[in-house]
């Protein structure tokens, strides 16, 4: 497969048309029907992959409408005018970063999110909203870095290196323009793909009737 290159990034705030790699594509957004539809399809991915991530399982624990709920409350933060987003896809994989200073959402958007949190969310509301004030706790001010908000691959894909691809598609920028990654986990199992990549754990920490969460850091690497 052709390696991941900086015609593979979706911008949700820009406007261009779909540059296409082989299997692995960058989504554009040109016109309004089209994004939607872009948004979607990222989306999916990243429900499907995370129907069994401990946090999302916590957070969400009715398996029956747990991949649907977490659909929704995807597209509802995917599409946040307030922050850009960008997203790398291959194949059945997805990989969404937030630009430096981009992460924390203001007071005003926090208040305007909560009926749509509520709709999506539905009974899980107080876990979802506790769930993300301790990330944001966690979640370091300075200096500023490029945050890895979510990564996944639809399963019967994972083993094959999408996810290290990924993700490897972004660094290789934060190490050109000399940008920190950051990113936070609560799969110990995927400890060891970002240690492999230049990560090192910053914290570990326990949410209330929760799984185990990692915050992981990467200073940009040279001679990359």
């Amino acid at each position: 497969m052709p390696a991941l290159t900086e015609a593979g990034l979706l911008s949700f705030r820009q406007i261009r048309r779909c540059v296409s790699h082989g299997s692995e594509h960058g989504y554009g957004i040109s016109d309004p029907a089209s994004g939607r539809r872009d948004l979607e399809d990222v989306a999916e991915i990243l429900s499907a992959a995370s129907e069994s991530d401990p946090f999302v399982a916590w957070m969400l624990p009715d398996t029956q409408s747990r991949q649907r709920r977490v659909r929704e409350i995807l597209l509802f933060v995917l599409s946040r005018l307030d922050a850009d987003r960008h997203c790398y896809v291959a194949d059945q994989g997805a990989a969404v970063w937030v630009p430096p200073g981009g992460w924390r959402m203001s007071t005003w958007h926090e208040l305007q999110a909560i009926p749509d949190l509520a709709r999506t969310a539905g009974r899980s509301l107080p876990r979802a909203l506790y769930g993300s004030a301790v990330l944001d706790e966690h979640h370091p001010e300075a200096p500023l870095h490029w945050y890895l908000e979510a990564l996944g691959v639809v399963p019967g894909n994972q083993g094959r290196g999408i996810g290290s691809r990924l993700v490897k598609a972004r660094l290789e920028r934060c190490d050109a323009e000399r940008w920190p990654a950051y990113l936070e986990t609560a799969n110990a199992r995927n400890l060891g793909l970002y240690e492999r990549l230049g990560f090192t754990v910053s914290e570990e920490f326990h949410l209330r009737r929760g799984p185990s969460m990692w915050t992981v850091w990467r200073e940009p690497m040279t001679g990359t």
